[in-house]
Order: C-alpha cells, then structure tokens, then sequence
C-alpha cells in the first residue's frame, strides 16, 4: 500500500495533502491570490499547513493533518486545531479550519459564541473521502484536491456552510445529568442505543434491529435487545439504575440515530462523553493516555511479551480505553482476550461503547472484554492469573495531594506481600505505589509496560532512588523509552516516559530507545520492524530514523540507581560521555562535595522556607517601609529580577528584627493577618501572629557576611549566576557559596558562568517541567576548579575578566571571552572543547524547554 496510518506524518502525509491543497488551488484559479503555506508558525504554534493570501498574508484557512481516523476523532486534536485559529487573530481573512488524515476530514468555523469545538463543525460532519488502499497515490490526490475545492469554493469563497447538529446537544444533555447517576444511566440507554443502531444500519449490520419509540420507554425491553449484542457496561439489566418512566426528547433520539450512520465509529462519541465524564478530574489522574504514545508503548510491550494463546492483556486503570483499543491493534486479538478496570464506571461505559463499536462486525456475547469497576485496592488477587501483559497509564498527583490514597495502598502492598511497601518513603507521588500494587498483583514474568515521570529515573532525592531499586528488582526492568514532550499529555506538564519489565523477573541488560523526533512524525511500521530485528550496542545507534537504541548490562543500571541514570537520551548520553571525556578526570577540577568546607561553605537559601514569604519579603514601595522604628536589610527573593551577574542590593527588602522595634513589628505582622494572601498549589494553614513573629526572627537572622555565589535552584532558559558582597537575606529560590575570601569567590562565580559548568548543571538537574530544577546534591556533583592549582597568572586572568561576566542563552550560548579564557586554562585543545560544549549544550537545553 503507498500510504498506511504507521507512515510518518510530516515525511509521508504532508507530501500528499500540501500536492492536493496546490492542486485545489489550481483547479479553482486562485493560486495567483493565495498560496499553500507548510508549517506556518502563529505564536509559538506550529500549524501543519494554511492557505495564505499572498497580498495581505492573512490565513483563508488552517489545516491540520493526522494519521488515522481515531486521531482526527480526539477531542484533543480537534481543540489543538482550534487553537490555532484563535491565536491567529487579526491575521485571519476566514476562520474555517479543516482536521483530515486524508481519507477523511472535518471542516470547522471558528465562532466565539459556538466556543466548544463540536459545536463549529460543519456539515456533512465526518466526510469520507476514500481508503488509501482503494486507489493508487495519483487517483487518491486527485480526488483529494477536488474534495478540497469543493469545500474551499462552497463553504468558505461562497459562505454557503451550515453548522452540523454535532452531537453538541447530547453532549450538553450528558453534562446536564453527568452527577445524577440514575438520569445519567438512563439517558445513555436510550441516547446510545439509537446511535449504535444508526452505526449498524449503516453498516448493514444485524443487532439493533428495532426503532426505541416500538418499546415505548420500556428500559428492560431496551436493554434485553441491546445485550443480544453486547455492550453489557451500558445495558446491564439492573433497574434500581434506571429512572422509570424516563421521557427522552424526540430531537435528542433522531440526532443520535443520524449521528450514529454519519460517524459510524466509537471514537468520536466515546471522546466527546469523556469529556464530560472526566471533567475537572485531571488533579485526581484522570488524564487519557494519547492516541500516539498509545501505539508506541503497545509495540514495545509486544517486543518482550510472552502471551500465551489464551492469555490475556489488561489495563487496571483504563478509563475509556485509548491503551487498550491500541493494544488490541498492535497485538491483533479479539476484544475478549483484554481485561479493563476503572474505579471510575462512567469511563468504562466509554470504553465499551468504543471496543464495541471499532470492532461491530465481531463484538458479541462471546467476544466481549472483561469490564469491572473498582478501586485498585479491591481487585482480587488473583484477578491477574489470566493475565501476560499489563499496560497501564496510571493516575499521577503529587505525594502531597494523595496522602491518604497512597495509605490505602501501601496497605494493600503489605497485604499481599508481608513487606513494608518499597514507595512507602516521602512525599513520592501516588503513580509509584499504584505500579508497585499492580506489580504485586500480577504473577511472575508478566509483562508491564507502563508511562511514569521521568523524573524517577534521574532524580537524586530518595523516593526516586528507591523507585528506581523497585524497578530493577521488583518490575524486572527490560526496557526504557524516553521521547520529547511535544504534543503529548497537553493537560500534564510532567515530563514522561515508558518503562517495560517482566515481573520478579531482573534482566541481564537494559534496552534504552530514545526518540528525538515528535511520535507522529515516525514510521511506526519501521519502528516495529527494526525493533524485532535490533542487535543493540553500549552506545547509541540508529533504530530506525527518529529514534536511536542502546543497550547496557544490569550492572551499569545497578552502579548508577544512587546518582540517577542520566544518559538516557542520545542527546544526554553524549553529554554525559563528554563530561565523562574532558572534565572528570581533570587535574584542575574537582567535584563541589570534596572542597573542603574552610575553603567553600555551602548551603539552601533559607528564608521563607517556613512560609509568609510575602511578610519576610517586602517590595521596596510596600507601604510598611516608613513606618517607625522598622529597620530592614537586603533581600534577594526571585531570580527573574535579576539581568546582571553583579547584585549590589536585593530586589526586595527584608525586616532586620534585632534592630526593629517591637511595635513596629507587631504593626507588620498585623498587617499581613489582615491582607488577604494569594492561594498557591500547595495551600498552607494560616499561621498565628505567634508563629509569623518566629519566622521574622528566624528568617533575619541568618545574614552570610563577606563574599557570595548564589546559583538559582531552578531556571528556564537563561544560565543565571550571581555574586554578592552585600549582608544579605536569601530566599530558599538559591543554593549559596560562600567564602571570607573575595578572589576565591570571583573565581568560583566566573567558572559558573561558563557554557562549561552550564553543560555540567544540565547533565546533573531534574527537568521538571521544562525547569532545570537543581538542589545542592545535584550541584555537589559538578566539578569546580581546584584553585591551588591554578598559576598566579591564570588567576589574575581570570580576576581582571571579571566584569565581564554576563548569563549563559541556554539553547542559543555563544562562546565568550570567559569561556575563552578557561578553555585556555584547561584544555590543550580549547577550540575544540568549545565548540563541543556549545553543540552538547544546546542539545540539552532544547530537549528540556521544547515543550514549554
């Protein structure tokens, strides 16, 4: 076939859709006023293509191109082409947008005051035009291009365009009732049945035989010939469910019945009642796995599964089945071979309706999945006996929001095992036990695959070096894949990854693929293929174009589990060779934890790690800076403030309360019980004048005298560094370094500010959330210049370059005078060295901030 849904999306679909736009162009005579523009940026958003006026550049419409027919159904892509439009602006001549993997395609306009994306689209709705398999490339483009014609001549040069009914009003029927349980169960009976009696009339399938007016209300009636079928989640015969009589509107049921034959499949209506059924509940982890990464962790769960003929593939945490219709793909196998489990019920009704309906012509009785709706704490024991391969998505909130849920589980953990539970350790967050309790569920060499943070895997703190001895162990860890962020999980801002073991089961080497691509834009095909036939090294190598593959032995895993494994991306493992290569074993460096401490002290900004940091900090203008008797001293808070290396004062000034006097404090602290505080992630409990009055002691009394280093705990884009000889307050935003000796200091504060030492801080940070994220056991690991042996000479050259200082552009840095001057210093090779450090550097600093 020339064209299949694992192709890649820009390499293989684009060609074909910007050949067809050209053409449609042609065939209407306007290409002399417009053109066919690809990859068209509006803000920091990439369209995929837009027809663009070539006199005033303003866009006639937006088009977004997706792989497969589940894609361009989302929810999520269609609000993505949305988007564009809205932030296209005055640069828009017609707010029409179009959502097509070519063998069909949406068109929508843009209202405000029709603000959800199903209420814009356009009739016909889903238009189908024509199965690639069908026709050969040619005859496809041809009748693409006249598809496009018509539609760009008739709905946007004509404005002949009729809103489609959309399902809208179902959708607002659904949200209506979606906290009364009975209405909602009743109103799916009916709605959904006539919905799925339009899929199967249209295609001239038997079930569903009967008009819902001939069983006049009857719920039982309804349900007895829905279950000839299947579909047992929505038409289970439980009448204390029901209301009874239940008066549905005549227009709700011919619209589901027509939608049923226009859209004939399980995606659309299954996406748009999760959106109603899941909404708000992202907090609680109810995020749906996307449809790409789907595809990928499916096909790497295949590559080491041992599934037997009868065995079967569950998703404990599956909500409405993105995980597991993929799965039932990449594995071919018939629905009744998967187990799904949700404590949400609504999202498994979801999840029937959509297995049912992508799979019409082979869902019955006997082929029906496994469907149970509880808390993962009260699945049986042995529910996974029957079970080779678990594919799990599982609910991410922070340790911190999920004390109590992760108490249930950990109980349950030593319920099974007779051991403490693993991630019973600080404030890990709720994904990690749920992935133990699954792990201690299943039998010995299942098969897990699963989506985590990537943070477990290189962070230094506790949890995540315990997390990682469980992986090891415990989840027998077989293979990791690491991908860029871009268009996946929009609604999570965590950086995420896949991991793949074999329960109880550690394995003798580690598979690490890193894709550097965006997953759309990969050869699925390709991908499976080249992963079946791989013979990995100890080094990156190619898999397939888009991604690249090592492999290690347990030990290198093992060695690592303290310090984080940071190599796993060809990006980072470059990096760290790098690092490993020309600063390790460096004569002149040495890591920041073996300086002594009366040659450099080290430690956490302090202030307001206690809270009321908008009390210990106060703006320069804040109204309680005159009052009398109120001695203040400098305070350094935020590092956004600061644009220069040189700190001559604080951006904010902080009560001295030795010097104060009593009363003045108290008319502080009185007024900040009595000003109303904003309300972070992580609200904390309003604290007492007692305790603010505490915090101000506790806070102003720790000023570091002499000279200071201060680096930024967490940055973004910009290599901050900064030196200070002023008495100062320090907020917990800094770690700082400090010395009675100002040559020392300087020196320390100039190699910081290198692309050399910025290289090192992204090596050893967390990304977290595009953020570079770094605690002083992270900064212990970098290498700091041994200034004992540094010659008089290079010292005094690096004193008089002092002033010169300036921050580090983390994705575009260019080599300055400084950077030259310790390159010199150090390296024999220093144009070498340089231009090495630019190009690893950023590497790294694009990987981490793409996304954000």
């Amino acid at each position: 076939m020339w064209l299949s849904y694992s192709d890649s999306e820009v390499v293989a679909f684009h060609p074909v859709c910007e050949e067809a736009l050209v053409e449609a162009l042609t065939l209407l005579n306007i290409q002399d006023d417009y053109e066919v523009k690809h990859h068209e940026y509006t803000g920091t958003l990439e369209m995929d293509f837009v027809i663009k006026n070539r006199h005033d550049g303003k866009y006639l419409c937006v088009i977004e191109v997706k792989r497969t027919p589940s894609d361009i159904n989302s929810a999520r892509y269609q609000y993505q082409a949305m988007s564009y439009v809205q932030s296209n602006g005055n640069q828009t001549e017609q707010p029409f947008y179009i959502l097509t993997n070519l063998e069909n395609m949406y068109i929508f306009r843009y209202d405000s005051e029709r603000p959800r994306v199903v209420q814009q689209i356009l009739k016909p709705g889903l238009k189908s035009i024509g199965k690639f398999q069908e026709y050969t490339r040619e005859m496809f483009i041809n009748k693409l291009s006249n598809e496009f014609k018509n539609i760009i001549k008739t709905n946007i040069l004509d404005q002949e365009y009729v809103y489609s009914n959309s399902l809208s009003e179902f959708q607002d029927h659904m949200r209506s009732v979606v906290n009364k349980n009975k209405e909602w169960k009743t109103s799916l009976v009916f709605l959904l049945y006539e919905y799925i009696r339009g899929v199967f009339n249209e295609l001239d399938l038997d079930g569903f035989r009967y008009d819902i007016r001939r069983f006049r209300n009857n719920v039982n009636n309804v349900c007895t010939e829905a279950m000839r079928v299947n579909f047992n989640e929505i038409f289970n015969k439980d009448e204390t469910n029901y209301i009874v009589p239940f008066d549905v509107p005549a227009m709700l049921l011919e619209l589901m019945y027509e939608s049923g034959k226009t859209y004939a499949d399980g995606d659309y209506i299954s996406n748009l009642l999760h959106e109603v059924a899941s909404i708000d509940q992202a907090h609680n982890g109810e995020v749906p796995t996307d449809l790409e990464l789907s595809r990928f962790l499916s096909i790497l769960a295949k590559q080491i599964a041992n599934l037997s003929e009868d065995g079967k593939i569950s998703d404990p945490a599956s909500g409405s089945g993105n995980l597991i219709t993929s799965a039932i793909e990449i594995f071919n196998i018939t629905p009744e071979r998967i187990k799904a489990n949700d404590k949400n019920e609504k999202l498994l009704e979801l999840l029937s309706l959509r297995i049912g309906l992508n799979n019409p012509r082979i869902i019955s009785k006997d082929t029906s999945p496994k469907v149970t709706a509880k808390n993962i704490n009260d699945l049986d024991e042995n529910y996974f006996n029957d079970v080779d391969v678990i594919l799990l998505n599982p609910p991410y909130v922070a340790g911190i929001n999920s004390v109590e849920r992760k108490k249930e589980l950990f109980a349950s953990i030593k319920r099974i095992t007779g051991k403490r539970a693993i991630t019973s350790i600080g404030q890990i967050g709720l994904e990690a036990p749920f992935i133990e309790l699954i792990s201690a569920l299943a039998k010995e060499n299942t098969t897990i695959a699963c989506i985590i943070p990537v943070g477990y895997l290189t962070g230094r703190g506790i949890e995540a070096v315990k997390f990682r001895e469980f992986l090891l162990q415990n989840f027998g860890l077989k293979t990791i894949f690491t991908y860029p962020s871009s268009g996946l999980f929009e609604s999570v801002a965590k950086k995420t990854c896949v991991v793949i073991g074999r329960v109880n089961r550690p394995s003798e080497s580690i598979q690490v693929l890193s894709a550097y691509m965006p997953l759309k834009d990969i050869n699925v095909s390709n991908f499976e293929r080249n992963l079946q036939m791989n013979e990995s090294t100890n080094t990156f190598t190619e898999l397939t174009q888009g991604i690249d593959v090592l492999e290690n032995e347990y030990k290198v895993f093992s060695d690592s589990v303290g310090e984080g494994w940071r190599g796993l991306s060809s990006v980072g493992f470059s990096a760290v060779e790098f690092m490993n290569n020309y600063f390790s074993s460096h004569p002149k460096l040495v890591r920041l934890k073996d300086i002594p401490s009366d040659t450099l002290k080290v430690r956490r900004g302090w202030a307001g790690n206690d809270g009321a940091s908008n009390l210990v900090f106060l703006d320069r203008n804040h109204e309680l800076i005159n009052t009398e008797g109120l001695e203040t001293v400098q305070g350094i808070r935020s590092v956004r403030k600061f644009n220069s290396c040189f700190i001559n004062e604080g951006d904010y000034l902080t009560i001295d309360y030795k010097k104060s006097t009593n009363e003045s404090v108290d008319k502080a602290i009185n007024t900040y019980l009595e000003t109303p505080q904003s309300v972070g992630k992580q609200a904390r409990r309003p604290k007492s004048y007692d305790e603010l009055k505490k915090i101000l002691m506790k806070d102003s009394s720790k000023i570091i005298e002499g000279y200071k280093l201060l680096l930024p705990r967490a940055i973004r884009p910009t290599g901050k560094v900064f030196y200070t000889d002023q008495p100062i307050v320090i907020s917990t935003n800094f770690n700082c370094f400090y010395s009675e000796n100002e040559n020392d200091i300087k020196i320390y504060t100039s190699w910081t500010s290198t692309i050399f030492y910025q290289l090192m801080c992204e090596i050893n940070s967390k990304d977290q959330e595009g953020v570079r994220k770094m605690e002083l056991p992270d900064y212990e690991q970098t290498y700091f210049p041994i200034l004992d042996r540094l010659s008089e000479n290079e010292q005094v050259t690096i004193l008089n370059n002092f002033n010169e200082i300036t921050f580090c552009d983390l994705k575009n840095p260019e080599a300055k005078n400084t950077d030259q001057i310790w390159a010199e210093i150090l390296f024999e090779n220093p144009e070498f060295i340089i231009e090495e450090s630019l190009n690893v550097l950023t590497f790294m600093a694009t990987e981490r901030t793409s996304k954000f």
